[in-house]
């Protein structure tokens, strides 16, 4: 369903639990067009979570291996597997992917432009949900703390879910109706940030000016750092 008004609500219950009597009942709404572009400046700016998205991901991890890799025989493979986008990437053998699931550690540990990226992805999967739920819900009813007791519904001041009452939300309960929240700011439609995107996620394409190298061919310069142990 996807809600017209600000003040319209939706009733969210988890999926599993629909036919249970007595399961948790969040009552969520649309923000407006400011509302959503507040909770967005939030996310971008002072909690440093901003949407990472797919080209981002894989310029990194080709810098990445430009300066970490360059002497390693496995290079231009390297750089293959990580160009791979779309039809390309889902048609990697399994080796590849065996690799590059070996070689994205090494980044992270050693690669701080990558790290940085993954940690900003990180964020925004923990903290999203924690912003939209404080801001559209409206109420809950059956909602219970770790400990089975009933957790009254609160707003503060500016008509958020107080921190006192959100904070006693089960871990499940905020994850599943906080990105629930968050979704119907968009329409309804989920946005793919919840989990780590690979290199083939969809997104704005790399351009190959963009990448350190061109697939299979090696610069004569060698200015990378050896790769790490």
């Amino acid at each position: 369903m996807i809600v017209t008004t600000t003040t319209e609500t939706v009733p969210y219950t988890h999926p599993w639990v629909q036919k249970v009597d007595g399961a948790p009942v969040f009552h969520l709404r649309a923000g407006s067009t400011i509302e959503r572009g507040q909770m967005t400046a939030l996310l971008d700016g002072p909690l440093q979570a901003a949407k990472v998205w797919s080209h981002q991901l894989r310029e990194a991890q080709l810098k990445g291996i430009d300066a970490l890799f360059a002497e390693e025989p496995e290079y231009d493979r390297l750089v293959a597997i990580f160009s791979a986008e779309g039809e390309e990437a889902e048609q990697l053998s399994d080796d590849d992917k065996k690799l590059a699931k070996a070689v994205d550690p090494l980044l992270v540990k050693h690669w701080p432009a990558y790290a940085d990226l993954v940690a900003q992805m990180e964020r925004r999967r923990t903290l999203v949900p924690i912003v939209a739920l404080t801001r559209y819900c409206t109420g809950w009813e059956n909602v219970r703390d770790e400990n089975g007791a009933v957790i009254p519904f609160e707003a503060d001041k500016n008509g958020h879910v107080a921190d006192r009452a959100l904070r006693r939300l089960q871990e499940v309960d905020l994850l599943f109706a906080g990105s629930r929240a968050f979704s119907l700011q968009f329409g309804g439609g989920e946005e793919k940030n919840f989990e780590r995107p690979s290199s083939s996620e969809d997104g704005p394409k790399t351009s190959k000016s963009a990448s350190p190298r061109a697939k299979g061919g090696r610069s004569k310069a060698r200015g990378g750092r050896k790769t790490p142990a």
